[in-house]
């Protein structure tokens, strides 16, 4: 073997264990903070290659009208759809528009807890997917509960997601956002 040959093989048996670690990286969900609001990243920060919000795929959250009921139970799906998707995760915040704190409490209904989990960090609670999975189709959903805050406020839901090309890489991924927002039936009197 050639000294340039020994030099690439050496090379790649050190980056072995790297390119490893970032195939797994993040595989049982995201750190918290990565649903691009308020600022913060989003799927984008290690999913890259494509251009966010692809027209191809869908990130939708429905079970949430513009006003609540103060105390109330919703309960929420975030779907996500992409044509040749092979795997799919999300996380999602709800928080107050003005000043970032928890909005309610999000929990995870018993049929879904293998797949779904909240993580919590400096109060907020931010649910997300356990695994990425593979759809049985080209779409895959979640399911969630959220009890609205007991004070009128108006309340900003983020979530981002990746549309996977199931490579088990970054590289190739496509990241969905979207923000929307919700107010209390008495704070819009």
């Amino acid at each position: 073997m050639t000294a340039p040959a020994r030099a690439l093989a050496a090379l790649a048996i050190a980056l072995l264990p790297v390119t490893t670690l970032l195939a797994l990286h993040f595989r049982d969900g995201p750190p918290a903070r990565v649903t691009g609001g308020f600022g913060e990243d989003s799927c984008l920060a290690c999913h890259f290659g494509n251009a966010p919000n692809d027209d191809a795929g869908k990130l939708t959250l429905s079970g949430i009208s513009e006003r609540y009921e103060p105390g109330s139970i919703y309960e929420l799906e975030v779907a996500l759809s992409r044509p040749g998707m092979k795997a799919g995760g999300f996380q999602l915040a709800i928080r107050n528009a003005d000043d970032r704190m928890p909005a309610g409490r999000i929990a995870v209904p018993a049929e879904e807890k293998s797949r779904v989990g909240v993580l919590e960090e400096r109060g907020v609670q931010f649910a997300q997917h356990r695994l990425a999975e593979a759809p049985a189709s080209d779409e895959v959903q979640w399911k969630l509960s959220w009890t609205a805050p007991e004070t009128p406020r108006r309340v900003t839901i983020h979530v981002a997601a990746v549309a996977g090309d199931g490579d088990e890489s970054q590289a190739g991924d496509f990241v969905y956002t979207l923000e929307a927002y919700t107010e209390s039936i008495s704070a819009a009197q």
